[in-house]
């Protein structure tokens, strides 16, 4: 295992950035410090829950720190030394008087071929949109959302059976390795940046609960089936059934038709299902 002799800060909180600082601590990418969202409520039962990059943090005695909201200044007094910060799925935008205190700035890992699906939900986008291909960018933060100049990108073909978590994870590493492979690169300068082509850049939404409706007798079955892959991790999949809210989970395809196998009918437990809709 190669080490990495620059020191960095890792930003990030969510399975995404957990999966891609996994795969950096086995290359030899160790952080001075993860910076990641406060500890939050989880489950019917409120239990007070870390996110997922904390537990690795800690498992590999890696310093956490936990801004309530806003990372600030002070935040950082003890990192002088620290040469740059790597962001991936962070929570909060990062205010400029903190992005001012790394030589080199922040690096974005964003899960999209950027200027393409700029924004909260590039992975949910691409899979609503039926898009052959994605990918990872490491780009230079600046004061707009994804807008600054790009280090380097790897393409990701997206499969049909592709689902949020499946293709969460399999950008997650590819960024990784995009990080291993260049960013040594560009902290020694050797490797420039270059401007993104802004006149071609689009934008993704923040999804909410509604987004998540669907009706099994009305809407196509592909649409069902695109949202269900795109949308069941969050917001979630919902539908009605004789007057019942009902989640939906998982859903397969065949040449003639889909199954929703996996749902969670409401006030009871996740169960397998078998709902046909014919193509």
């Amino acid at each position: 295992m190669n080490s990495f002799n620059h020191p960095f800060i890792f930003f990030g909180s969510p399975t995404f950035a957990e999966v891609l600082l996994a795969d950096l601590l086995q290359s030899g990418f160790v952080p001075r410090a993860v910076v990641c969202s406060a500890d939050k409520p989880f489950g019917r039962k409120q239990i007070m829950t870390p996110p997922p990059v904390k537990e690795l943090a800690l498992a590999h005695h890696i310093p956490v720190i936990q801004p309530s909201q806003k990372p600030q200044r002070q935040d950082f007094s003890d990192y002088s030394d620290v040469l740059f910060g790597l962001v991936a799925a962070y929570a909060y935008i990062i205010p400029q008087e903190v992005i001012s205190l790394f030589p080199k700035g922040l690096v974005g890992v964003h899960p999209s071929l950027l200027p393409f699906h700029r924004g909260a939900s590039p992975i949910q986008t691409a899979l609503l949109h039926q898009d052959p291909i994605t990918g990872v960018s490491l780009y230079c933060i600046d004061d707009q959302m994804d807008h600054g100049p790009v280090i380097s990108q790897q393409e990701v073909i997206i499969s049909a059976q592709d689902t949020y978590t499946t293709l969460e994870e399999k950008l997650a590493h590819v960024g990784a390795k995009l990080v291993a492979d260049t960013i040594p690169q560009w902290a020694s300068e050797s490797l420039v940046a270059h401007e993104q082509d802004h006149a071609h850049a689009t934008y993704t939404q923040k999804f909410i609960t509604e987004d998540g409706r669907v009706d099994l007798n009305l809407d196509l079955p592909q649409t069902i089936a695109r949202k269900i892959k795109a949308l069941a991790h969050d917001p979630g999949v919902f539908t009605y059934i004789d007057g019942k809210r009902i989640k939906l989970l998982e859903i397969t395809e065949g040449p003639t038709e889909y199954v929703i196998t996996k749902i969670i009918p409401e006030g009871k437990n996740e169960q397998l299902a078998h709902i046909v809709l014919k193509k």
